[in-house]
């Protein structure tokens, strides 16, 4: 977790042009910068509100990156 209590770092709230492939390079960013744990459990909720948008496009970057088997998820 970063210094501000958040995984992801200071992040502008999303946009409505900005998409799910966003979040994930986002999250992956995170894991490069090891500000997340590969293979570390991620929750919607906290994601979302870290991100300033709603867990639909959260749980659809989660499901298209578990394709790639980066992330696991909490449905929570």
């Amino acid at each position: 977790m970063s210094e501000q209590g958040t995984f992801l770092g200071e992040q502008p709230g999303i946009v409505a042009e900005r998409t799910s492939g966003v979040i994930v390079r986002l999250v992956r960013a995170a894991i490069i910068e090891g500000r997340l744990e590969p293979g570390q459990s991620l929750r919607e909720e906290q994601l979302a509100k870290e991100l300033g948008t709603s867990r639909t496009p959260v749980r659809e970057a989660l499901i298209q990156d578990r394709k790639s088997t980066r992330l696991n998820s909490s449905h929570t």
